[in-house]
């Protein structure tokens, strides 16, 4: 079993919350099992208080925080069971007066999806964080980053990437990017390339559910025991 890449959307430079039909993905009518969404702040290290897909909450499963210079923050929130089909609308709490952009992933399947995740929050050239997963693991990789560089263009996605929905935010950028083509099977690698500067990036391998087989027998050798 495994994921494709359905489609990837993204809110340029917002100030204060983003409710109703601000934000809008167009995700599959049929067969979505995985939504990730990334949220970049800028002069914060205060993540959003909650994101929603479809009227469902997601789950914050990662944070990245640039605390030096340019302040900055980055997070990953993912919804993998039950996900909401068609073209859905993307809410964020995040206060009344922060800075911040965004990027949705959505993938299709035929099971309930799991992730596995690495962060870099420091001053680094060509960030590329360590996500491991097991070896049998087929997933579609992605990434966010909040950098304190002067345009989106100075952050290239990694080989095999498409970088999509860069936001100019003043003193400091964002950038995302998603795996190209097909999925990878084992640990990916996730990375940008760039200047040294301030940042803070989180990637994520999404994947179908693992499930480990059970043996019927049981340790005692007896069905059911």
């Amino acid at each position: 079993m495994t994921v494709a890449y359905d489609l990837a959307s993204n809110i340029g430079a917002t100030t204060g919350d983003c409710t109703g039909t601000t934000w809008s993905h167009g995700g599959a009518a049929a067969n979505v099992k995985g939504v990730l969404v990334y949220i970049a702040i800028s002069n914060s290290n205060t993540p959003p208080v909650g994101v929603t897909y479809g009227g469902a909450a997601l789950t914050k499963i990662a944070e990245a925080n640039d605390t030096s210079t340019e302040k900055g923050n980055c997070t990953a929130w993912f919804l993998g069971v039950a996900v909401a089909q068609g073209a859905r609308y993307v809410t964020v709490d995040v206060g009344s007066s922060q800075l911040w952009c965004g990027a949705c992933i959505t993938v299709t399947g035929v099971a309930d999806t799991e992730t596995y995740y690495g962060v870099v929050q420091e001053n680094a050239a060509n960030p590329s964080p360590t996500v491991t997963v097991p070896a049998t693991f087929v997933s579609y990789p992605t990434a966010g980053m909040y950098s304190g560089l002067a345009a989106p263009t100075d952050i290239a996605a990694g080989t095999g990437y498409t970088a999509f929905g860069g936001v100019d935010q003043g003193n400091d950028v964002a950038q995302f990017e998603r795996y190209t083509t097909g999925t990878v099977t084992g640990t990916p690698t996730i990375n940008f390339t760039s200047a040294t500067d301030d940042c803070a990036m989180v990637a994520v391998a999404m994947g179908e559910v693992q499930w480990t087989p059970v043996d019927p027998m049981g340790a005692s050798g007896f069905f059911g025991v």
